[in-house]
């Protein structure tokens, strides 16, 4: 009985605080970033954003190394508007380090084609932010 006990114990902390290989607060972002392209809804993405980013928007020539959130949601739902989503898709998925992930997308709309690439940062409390995101003209 007492091994059972210890074992539980173990398996419980263990699992309690382990960070496992895909954390899920980097599956979240991921998902809410998809979400958005796909529907074209900036609701989605808010939470995923940080207090300030990078966004590059070659279509708009926006180019803006250090941009608010909120101007960001304003920025893309504008972007949505004039291009509204018939399709998206990650192509890649990697890591830089434990705290910084990327990925590459192709969205796609009735207007033109972008390639989506975005930094995505771990933050000190342990959040999956948005650092950097460029639309390109593909």
């Amino acid at each position: 009985m007492k091994l059972v006990l210890i074992i539980s114990t173990v398996l419980f902390f263990s699992f309690t605080f382990t960070d496992t290989k895909n954390p899920s607060g980097l599956n979240d972002t991921v998902d809410k970033v998809g979400k958005s392209f796909k529907t074209g809804q900036v609701e989605f993405l808010n939470d995923a954003l940080p207090e300030f980013l990078e966004l590059k928007i070659d279509s708009e020539k926006i180019n803006i190394p250090k941009v608010s959130r909120e101007r960001a949601s304003f920025i893309l739902n504008s972007f949505f508007k004039k291009n509204p989503p018939s399709g998206f898709r990650y192509v890649y998925q990697g890591n830089n380090s434990a705290d910084l992930k990327y990925c590459v997308g192709n969205y796609s709309s009735k207007n033109r084609n972008y390639l989506i690439y975005m930094l995505i940062k771990k933050t000190d409390d342990s959040k999956y932010l948005i650092k950097t995101l460029q639309l390109r003209n593909s």
